[in-house]
């Protein structure tokens, strides 16, 4: 089974993966490692170049596994450059590649659930994720309508989640079983 979680920047994403069994395979840090990496900026300073490193490396992460559950996907990397784009820090061939690769992904990858972290808490500074609340509401709405679309056009699954790390575990804990 393939489960991806998304959603914005400080929804509990990582708080949940962390409590997660170690006995999973988990795809998490990608984003990170690559921006070290690579010294790229990310959120509100990302550009073209840095979401196409993040979006290949989960591409990578993504494909070559068949089991896993992964801290962040595709969608979440394509969330982040279409608000690039409306600023003019990305550019729509990015997002049109970006949206062609997901397509394929969600074409070949029938068996993928996705598990939405709607925003319920308030974003704690971690030293690389941006605290900005209105970015991070662009961010999620923009995730969610690509879940909408997806569902639509695929049949993407995905479930969302709400509550405690430990209400969130139970319920993607149930999903495994």
């Amino acid at each position: 089974m393939k489960i991806i979680f998304t959603g914005a920047q400080g929804t509990g994403k990582t708080s949940v993966m962390d409590a997660l069994p170690d006995s999973l395979h988990k795809i998490k840090g990608v984003t990170r490692k690559v921006i070290t990496e690579k010294n790229l900026t990310i959120n509100e300073y990302s550009d073209n170049c840095s979401q196409k490193h993040i979006f290949d490396a989960y591409e990578n992460q993504l494909t070559v596994n068949d089991n896993y559950i992964a801290e962040r996907g595709l969608i979440d990397v394509l969330a982040y450059s279409i608000s690039r784009m409306k600023v003019g820090r990305c550019s729509p061939t990015l997002i049109e590649t970006q949206f062609e690769h997901l397509r394929k992904f969600s074409e070949n990858n029938k068996d993928v659930v996705y598990v939405y972290f709607p925003i319920e808490f308030e974003i704690v500074s971690d030293g690389t994720r941006s605290i900005d609340k209105e970015f991070q509401k662009e961010i999620d709405g923009i995730i969610h309508e690509i879940l909408q679309s997806l569902k639509k056009w695929y049949g993407t699954n995905f479930i969302t989640v709400s509550g405690s790390v430990e209400e969130r575990v139970k319920q993607i804990e149930k999903l495994l079983s």
